[in-house]
């Protein structure tokens, strides 16, 4: 029994092995004889079904697109600006300028204008980079409003003027894109005081307006020096550059225009070291001490800026000689054409500089250690100043040997001055000669009589004024 289950089983088992090897033997077969004709057709068929299924794909694809095309062109109807608004930079009496606050191109703006009561000026796109300026970080904003290259722009009729260098690189290594600007500029002739509107038109017709009182300027003009000789003034400004520079010295006039070669060859000293919007200017003349310099700028925006100073006094050089007592005149340096004087006990003494500045004042003659006073006043009124005391005047006296068969007695006297005078005592007799003029070196010869042996003679040399200059003695042989 248990045999007869075994070999049903087994026939199972086989039965089900041949069935499923026979239909995998069949498919991998090239025989066509597998497959009958009813198959073939049916393959065909699916071919085709999936041909119309691509297709109907395709045309809804299309219709996907179109309906993506006119939500697109909705979108474009439906586009805004967000904080769209208006920063003014400056506004002046001739000129404002002001930049669009939106996230937009220039492209974007379809006119931009400036409305006082009812007349209108149209706006021009401004920024100005410098072919020279180079940003060193990338954070850098490129130098605004220094002339370079000019691009002229035309859309809707209306103009915008680019300044922009086409070479500028915004620190990334990418050329600055001028559409992206949107800073613009009108000018007018208007008063401080007056209120402007700013009028800014996108192209989807949205628009901003922005009322704007023209204020005073924030330039600065400052005069750094102002003597007789010149004047020192600085004019720092981001907007207001100079259209015409006037100095005014003690009524004498002089006018420069930001075009002529003198404001730059006579006048301009620029401190590149410093800041690009300050200017340095010297203005050279000849005036008098305390006068009134007025320097007035008139700027390319409608500001006059005017600043006025008094000429300082340039004090002049006043070298003094040495003055030794009995001197008859006192001489010294100065400023060539100046007036100099001497004050001594009150008494005046006066005399000019010559060519050369130099100068001799002819005076009296004063004892040692006299205090003198000069004073220098040149022709533009300027003043100086110097005291000194008159010097001792040194000198020395000698005595030759005297015998008692002699009869004179030679003094030899040295730095004589005219009016120094030399006693001679000899015993209780005493001779007296005045020098007549100045020498080196100067003997004097005395008559005596004869003197016993070991007699004293003594000689007492001073000046004019009784100041002792020296002293000898011999005694007789």
């Amino acid at each position: 029994m248990k045999k007869l289950r075994l070999i049903i089983i087994s026939l199972i088992i086989v039965t089900l092995v041949a069935s499923s090897y026979i239909p995998a033997l069949a498919a991998d077969t090239d025989n066509s004889s597998f497959y009958d004709d009813d198959y073939v057709e049916d393959e065909d068929t699916d071919d085709e079904d999936e041909d119309d299924e691509d297709d109907e794909d395709d045309e809804d694809d299309e219709d996907d697109e179109d309906t993506n095309d006119e939500d697109d062109e909705d979108d474009g109807d439906e586009t805004s600006y967000d904080d769209l608004g208006i920063y003014v930079f400056s506004c002046a009496p001739k000129e404002v300028i002001f930049q669009l606050e939106a996230d937009a191109f220039l492209g974007n703006v379809a006119e931009a204008y400036v409305e006082y009561q009812d007349q209108r000026f149209d706006c021009k796109s401004k920024y100005l980079v410098s072919e020279d300026e180079e940003c060193e970080e990338e954070d850098d904003d490129p130098e605004l409003f220094d002339e370079d290259v000019y691009h002229e722009y035309h859309r809707n009729n209306q103009s915008y003027e680019y300044i922009i260098d086409d070479d500028y690189d915004d620190g990334d290594g990418d050329d600055f894109d001028a559409d992206e600007n949107l800073t613009f500029g009108a000018t007018y002739d208007l008063n401080i005081g007056d209120v402007i509107s700013i009028v800014v038109v996108m192209d989807n017709g949205q628009s901003v307006t922005e009322d704007v009182e023209i204020g005073e300027t924030e330039s600065v003009l400052e005069i750094a020096d102002c003597n007789v000789d010149n004047t020192y003034f600085m004019y720092c400004s981001d907007f207001d550059h100079i259209d015409t520079l006037t100095i005014n010295a003690a009524g004498k006039t002089v006018s420069y225009q930001d075009s002529d070669e003198e404001i730059f060859d006579e006048l301009y000293c620029d401190y590149e070291d410093l800041f690009d919007n300050i200017e340095t200017f010297a203005s050279n003349y000849c005036i008098k001490a305390n006068q009134t310099v007025t320097i007035t700028i008139e700027t390319t925006t409608g500001y006059t800026i005017t600043k006025t100073a008094k000429a300082r006094q340039i004090k002049p050089e006043l070298k003094l000689n040495d003055v030794y007592a009995g001197d008859a005149k006192i001489t010294g340096q100065t400023k060539a054409g100046s007036t100099v004087t001497a004050t001594v006990n009150n008494k005046k003494f006066t005399a000019k500089a010559g060519v050369n500045g130099q100068f001799a004042i002819k005076v009296d003659g004063f004892k040692y250690n006299t205090k003198i006073k000069v004073d220098v006043k040149t022709t533009q009124d300027c003043t100086n100043s110097a005291s000194l005391k008159t010097k001792k005047v040194t000198g020395k006296i000698t005595l030759k040997n005297v015998t008692k068969k002699d009869k004179n007695v030679i003094a030899t006297v040295t730095n004589a001055r005219k009016g120094d005078t030399v006693k001679l005592k000899v015993g209780k007799t005493t001779y007296k000669q005045t020098i007549k003029k100045n020498a080196k070196t100067l003997k004097l010869t005395f008559k005596i009589k004869k003197q016993k042996a070991k007699t004293n003679i003594t000689a007492a040399y001073s000046d004019r004024f009784g100041t002792a200059k020296g002293s000898a003695w011999v005694k007789v042989k």
